[in-house]
C-alpha cells in the first residue's frame, strides 16, 4: 500500500472514527513499521531542504553513524568533501534513472 494512501485512510478513520478503518490503519502501520525496522538497507526522508528528517537503525550499522548524529543534517555534512564530486554524480544518474522510468 503506497504511504498517500495509508495517510488518506489514517486521515478519514480519524474523521469519522470508523472502528474498521481504524484498525486497517494499525494493522498497516504495523506493517510499515516492522518492514522499516527489519530492512538490510538505511530508508530514509529528507525535507525540502535536503535536511534527514527520518533515518531506519541500520545507519549505525552499515555506515557507523548514529542516526541522531545524522537527522537535522544534510549529506554534505556527512560525506567527506574529497567525495563531494562523486556522491554528486551518482546523484545526478539517479535522477535521470528516475526519470526515464517516469516516462
Amino acid at each position: 500500500m503506497a504511504l498517500n494512501k495509508l495517510v488518506a485512510i489514517g486521515m478519514e478513520a480519524v474523521k469519522t472514527g470508523n472502528s474498521a478503518e481504524k484498525d486497517k490503519l494499525r494493522l498497516d502501520e504495523d506493517r510499515y513499521r516492522f518492514l522499516l525496522e527489519n530492512t538490510g538497507d538505511i530508508l530514509w526522508t529528507v525535507d525540502l531542504t535536503g535536511r534527514w528528517q527520518f533515518m531506519t537503525k541500520n545507519v549505525e550499522k552499515i555506515l557507523h553513524l548514529k542516526e541522531s548524529d545524522i537527522i537535522g543534517r544534510t549529506i554534505w555534512d556527512v560525506v567527506a568533501p574529497e567525495y563531494h564530486e562523486e556522491v554528486m554524480s551518482l546523484q545526478r544518474r539517479e535522477a535521470v534513472l528516475q526519470s526515464d522510468c517516469r516516462g
